[in-house]
Parts: structure tokens; C-alpha cells; sequence
């Protein structure tokens, strides 16, 4: 079947660009030794036009390289909701490498860097936790450039990402072992394992041949690491997430090869011991390729609810599956530890059968049991079903019912540009979520080749959040404009408390620049302008980078 499905592949290449099917694959080998999918020819097409949502999209990484940032995982500070936490996968030295950056701000400016080497040349697969006490925990793959040796290692930070312990093996060069795709959960719970470190992944032996989900766990808060213990029953698996319920029980889900499905685990004293795999739902396929030959899969986006309201003890997980010559963005719950699962719900609500697919999902259950749900969705290329934007639904009953679909991108991304080489975007993106405040982070192409995007909305207003650090009477850079929202022209005014350096400029919010409004050196006092909009009514950001500081503030046009 494999040869057949790789001539399959090349056939729809060399007949154009307008397959839109999942081709399933069932190559459970590690991502890291699986051959890149033959790029598309296609790489020239035009971004289709959409309506926005009014959401405001900001870059995370600052390298000016034109190298690759995907695979993403955000998280927020619980003790400064203002503190958001971002890792991801970043080449901008040639290879790879795990890019971490932080936001004190609430997401709207980021300072960022890479992690340093550690155990092995190369960084992969990055993901990210916390506890409830501001301890924040980066888990990184790191392996050799042969992939002859692989481990797992993690560090701490608890000053909120702005600095970061040295790296700790989590488990590292096991003979004949690659270990691949991990994630991680942290006890949150309040229970006798508060606190507890888990790592899934998937173990690859025998030459990759074989694989199996296997865990660790930390008591110690990651200063140290027991044993590793195999958690699936079967083989050929894959992709495991793993999430914490109320009482501390122990999650970890994952894609089965054979037959196509997601199972799931569960361990009940702190991930010492496990249990029989339960099937969750059965799946049209496992892994495949979309167009132009990026590879998903059906992982199980996965969270537990462990507040204290009406949902208490269930479990949700999000998935992509494949119906007819399109993938959809499905939905599924437990509310009984994992052991029965609801009909899977349709979640993008898009018109059924227009052949766009959905795929990457991540989905979490905030502190007042709320779910947020982000994916990327191309249905505004219903005719190439090629370029994609991420969207946003929640529910506030257990997933029974979800809000209307939210367009979160400003610019829909085209994954077959001839800069990103092979068209992979990475498999997962992330999201948080607190205070009402969703915090989503995504691989976007916007810049024509692949950056690290986030945005900001308030899931309870409804608006986009204001910038929650104004700039005060006695920080460094203060900007104001007024009236806001505006007819027509706008008064603006930087004070410098300082001589400095200046660029500030009018954008819109596909991050055009409309108008440069300062740029050069100042000495200390106000630089005062007005500017007067010439398109239509909308949200605009003035952005002022200066040698003491940014400040940023949303400027409304009312025409």
C-alpha cells in the first residue's frame, strides 16, 4: 500500500493542484525519518477575498531570517494574566532549534529568543505547562542530526518565560529507541499528586519499526525524573496528548494506525500504573495528506475540566476526521473518565460537503469550565482549497453547543509558497486561555514565509481587548491619541522622557503600513501629528518602537 500511495501522491501532483482529498497514510514512523512530501507546482495563486472579525493579529518571533517558525504551544501566567508564554520549533540558524518568547503586555508586544543546546545538536517538538504557582515548564526534543540518539529534556522558569533554569533530562539515549511527538500536562488539581510533572510520547524501537506511547513523571517539579512506563497496549500508535482531572487521575490519548482510531488511558495513582486502552471514537483515517501534501492527522486535542462548577470531571477532546473529499473539525465528551464517549458533533460550521478542509485543532477548558477551540479552516478557498485561516469557537455547556465560527487571521496564509521548500506547517498549534481572554498561537505565511502569529479577543465583551498596559505618566514612552474612536483625523502624541530613536507609524490590521508618522532621532519632550484616514471605517493600530521602549494603542475610525 505505501508504494501505491506514493505513485498516488506524485500522479496528483503532475495532474494539478485541485485534489482536495485526505490521502490516509499509515506510516507510523517518526516525523523526523519520514521523507518530506514532493512540493506543489502551484505557488503563484492570489489570497481569496474574506471578511475579518475585527481581530487583531501580532508577530511573535523577531528574526528577520526568512527561516521557518511553526509548531507552536502558548501558555498563561495563573498568577499575572498580563504574562503569556510562547514555544515553538524555529530554523533561523539553518536547522532546527526551540524558540521560546514571552509577552508582559497580554500578547500585544513579545521579547524572544532560542533556547540553548542541550544534550543533542538539534531542538524539535516543543510543549509547554504550568502550575497554579507561576511555575512555567518547557519540554524540548532534542536529538542528534542522524537521529542515532533522541531525549526529552525540560526547565523551568518562574519569572513568567524571562528567564529559564538549565535543562533537565527527562529521559535520554535509550539504546535502539527514537522518541517522538511529546507533550505535557501538570497536576493542577489540588489532590495528593498536585503538582506532578507527565510527559507522553511516542517511543519508536527495533529500528522504528515499532511504536508505542509511553509516559514519565516528575514528583520533584522536574528537578528529577523516575522511570519511564509504557502506557498503550497496542503498537503502531502515535501522537499522544495528555491532560489531569479533578482528582489527579492521568489522561493520556492518542491516534491508533490499526484500526484507525484515537484511544485513550487512564491511570489513577499519579501515572504510576495503567489501565486497559479504551477506544474513544473510530476515525475515517489516522494520518494523510491535504493539499499541497501537508501531512495531519486525527490527534485528540484534549483537556479536562477540573473547576469546581456544573461540568466538573469531563473530558473533551477535539479531533480532525475525514468525510467524503474533505476533513472536519469534530468534537466529543465523557462524563465518566474516559470510559464513554458522546457522538462525535461537527464543530466548523461551514456549509457541509464544500470540500475545505479542517485540521490542527487545539482546545482548552478554562477556569470557569469554558472551551475554547482554534483550528485552521479553508473556507474561504473554496475553489483551491489551498490557503487557510485559523478559527475560533467556544462552548459554555460542555460542548453541546458551540458559538458561530470567529476568523481570528487578518491574512490568510498559502502554505505552498516556494520559500517554505516542502509546504509542512508543523502538526499542532496553541492556545490559552484565562480571564475570559483567549490567547491562540499559529504557523502564518503572511511575511512569505513562516512566523509564529498570536491575537487577543475578549471572549466576554466580545471586543477586542484595549491594550492592558497604557502607557502611564511616568513610563519611558507615553502615546495618546484622541478622539478615539474618530471621524476622519486624529490627534497624536509620543512624549519621550528620554532622547531616543523613533519609528511610529499607522497600520492596518493586515499589518500595512499606512502611514509613517515619526521616524528618526528625538530629543527628549512630545512629538505631536495628526492623521487623516482615506479608507474606510475600521481598527487601526498605531505602533510607536523607540530606543526606550514600545507603545502600541488601537485607534478606531468611525466614518
Amino acid at each position: 500500500m505505501k508504494p501505491f500511495l506514493a505513485i498516488l501522491s506524485f500522479l496528483v501532483i503532475l495532474l494539478g493542484s485541485a485534489w482536495a482529498d485526505v490521502i490516509p497514510i499509515i506510516d507510523d514512523r517518526p516525523l523526523a525519518l519520514r521523507p518530506d512530501p514532493i512540493p506543489s507546482l502551484a505557488s503563484d495563486r492570489k489570497i481569496p477575498p474574506s471578511t475579518l472579525d475585527g481581530w487583531l493579529n501580532f508577530r511573535v518571533n523577531s528574526d528577520q531570517t526568512g527561516q521557518v517558525q511553526n509548531e507552536q504551544q502558548i501558555v498563561v501566567n495563573p498568577q499575572n494574566p498580563q504574562n503569556v508564554v510562547a514555544v515553538w520549533r524555529d530554523f533561523r540558524l539553518g536547522y532546527r532549534r526551540v524558540g521560546v518568547g514571552y509577552s508582559l503586555d497580554g500578547g500585544w508586544t513579545w521579547q524572544d529568543d532560542l533556547f540553548p543546546q542541550v544534550g543533542h545538536p538539534w531542538q524539535s517538538d516543543p510543549a509547554m505547562t504550568y502550575h497554579s504557582s507561576g511555575a512555567i515548564y518547557a519540554c524540548v526534543l532534542s536529538l542528534e542530526p542522524d537521529m542515532s540518539q533522541s531525549g526529552i529534556f525540560v526547565s523551568l522558569s518562574n519569572d513568567g518565560g524571562v528567564s529559564w533554569e538549565p535543562f533537565i533530562a527527562a529521559v535520554d539515549t535509550q539504546p535502539d529507541t527514537f522518541e517522538d511527538k511529546e507533550m505535557m500536562a501538570c497536576d493542577r488539581s489540588g489532590s495528593t499528586y498536585d503538582g506532578y510533572l507527565y510527559i507522553a510520547w511516542t517511543r519508536f524501537t527495533n529500528f522504528q519499526s515499532t511504536s508505542r506511547i509511553t509516559m514519565v513523571r516528575s514528583t520533584t517539579g522536574g528537578q528529577s525524573w523516575d522511570a519511564p512506563v509504557p502506557v498503550s497496549d497496542d503498537t503502531g500508535v502515535q501522537w499522544p496528548v495528555a491532560a489531569v482531572g479533578p482528582d489527579g487521575q492521568v489522561y493520556i490519548a492518542w491516534v491508533d494506525y490499526d484500526p484507525e482510531s484515537i484511544k485513550l488511558d487512564v491511570s489513577y495513582d499519579g501515572g504510576q500504573t495503567w489501565g486497559s486502552d479504551h477506544l474513544v471514537q473510530s476515525t475515517a483515517f489516522a494520518s494523510g495528506y491535504i493539499n499541497p501534501l501537508l501531512l495531519i492527522f486525527a490527534f485528540p486535542a484534549m483537556d479536562a475540566d477540573i473547576t469546581t462548577g456544573p461540568y466538573r470531571g469531563n473530558l473533551y477532546i477535539a479531533y480532525s476526521d475525514m468525510v467524503g473529499d474533505e476533513t472536519d473539525l469534530f468534537f466529543t465528551r465523557s462524563e465518566n473518565g474516559g470510559r464513554d464517549w458522546s457522538t462525535p458533533l461537527r464543530v466548523n460550521d461551514d456549509a457541509p460537503g464544500n470540500g475545505c478542509d479542517q485540521f490542527h485543532p487545539w482546545l482548552v477548558c478554562d477556569e470557569n469550565g469554558v472551551l475554547h477551540l482554534i483550528f485552521y479552516d479553508r473556507r474561504n478557498d473554496p475553489h483551491q482549497n489551498l490557503y487557510m485561516d485559523v478559527y475560533y469557537t467556544y462552548s459554555n455547556d460542555a460542548g453541546l453547543t458551540w458559538s458561530p465560527n470567529e476568523r481570528i487571521t487578518t491574512v490568510s496564509s498559502n502554505p505552498d509558497l516556494d520559500s517554505l521548500d516542502s509546504g509542512l506547517i508543523g502538526e499542532y498549534n496553541g492556545l490559552a486561555a484565562r480571564g475570559g481572554i483567549i490567547h491562540p498561537i499559529w504557523t502564518d505565511t503572511r511575511n512569505f514565509n513562516q512566523d509564529n502569529y498570536t491575537a487577543v479577543w475578549d471572549t466576554i465583551t466580545g471586543l477586542p481587548q484595549e491594550n492592558p498596559f497604557p502607557s502611564s505618566p511616568s513610563a519611558r514612552v507615553h502615546l495618546h491619541a484622541s478622539p478615539n474612536p474618530f471621524n476622519e483625523t486624529i490627534r497624536i502624541s509620543l512624549t519621550l522622557r528620554a532622547p531616543a530613536n523613533v519609528k511610529m507609524a499607522v497600520y492596518d490590521l493586515t499589518g500595512r503600513r499606512l502611514a509613517m508618522m515619526a521616524e528618526g532621532q528625538y530629543e527628549a519632550g512630545t512629538i505631536a501629528r495628526t492623521w487623516t484616514a482615506r479608507s474606510g471605517s475600521g481598527i487601526y493600530m498605531l505602533v510607536a518602537d523607540t530606543s526606550l521602549g514600545r507603545a502600541c494603542q488601537k485607534i478606531v475610525y468611525l466614518k
